[in-house]
C-alpha cells in the first residue's frame, strides 16, 4: 500500500469487525488502524448507487485519505 501505512492482516480484521458494528472506540486504534477503518468507511460509502459518480479504484481510495492524514499531521 505505502510505506508509511501498515498493518498485518489480523488487525485488519479486527479493524473491519468493529466498523461494521460501529463497536468500537477510536481511542483504542492505532494511527494505521484508525487510516485503515476510515478506507473501510469510505469504501462502503461509496459503493451507494448515490454516490456512483464519486467512487475511485482502491489505490486511490487510499492515496486520498493517506494524504489527508499527512496533511493534518502538519498542522
Amino acid at each position: 500500500m505505502h510505506s508509511d501505512f501498515e498493518l498485518e492482516e489480523d488487525r485488519r480484521r479486527v479493524v473491519e469487525e468493529k466498523v461494521a458494528t460501529w463497536a468500537f472506540s477510536a481511542h483504542d486504534f492505532t494511527d494505521d488502524e484508525l487510516l485503515y477503518a476510515a478506507l473501510v468507511m469510505l469504501q462502503h460509502a461509496l459503493s451507494m448507487p448515490e454516490l456512483a459518480q464519486w467512487n475511485m479504484t482502491e489505490g486511490k481510495r487510499f492515496l486520498f485519505v493517506i494524504r489527508y492524514r499527512t496533511n493534518t499531521s502538519r498542522r
